[in-house]
């Protein structure tokens, strides 16, 4: 599995309008893309920052991924929303609430 791992400088002042092209636009957008796993969009508002982890099952898949969002398919410039860096990673471990062994008493 690999991720797409990005930062975002975000113009603040603009939440709302940015909030709902996350939620109307990028985020059905990236769950159609090939390979999708799952993704994960944070934000920092007092920074002006964002941050995404999106994963896909192959590097090939993660790669093609990459390269649509560096073309700004949703428009995300027009809402001040601007990448600062994004890079493929492999994922080497993860962890999960499911994944923890139970406690005995």
């Amino acid at each position: 599995m690999y991720a797409v791992v990005s930062v975002w400088n975000i113009e603040k002042g603009r939440e709302e309008e940015q909030q709902r092209g996350l939620e109307q636009e990028v985020v059905p957008m990236v769950q159609r893309a090939p390979g999708f796993v799952t993704g994960y969009w944070t934000s920092d508002q007092a920074a002006g920052k964002a941050y995404a982890m999106i994963l896909l099952d192959t590097e090939e898949a993660a790669r093609q991924f990459m390269a649509m969002v560096e073309g700004d398919p949703s428009g995300r410039s027009k809402v001040g929303i601007l990448p600062e860096m994004l890079a493929v990673a492999k994922v080497i471990a993860h962890a999960d609430s499911a994944a923890r062994p139970a406690i005995q008493a």
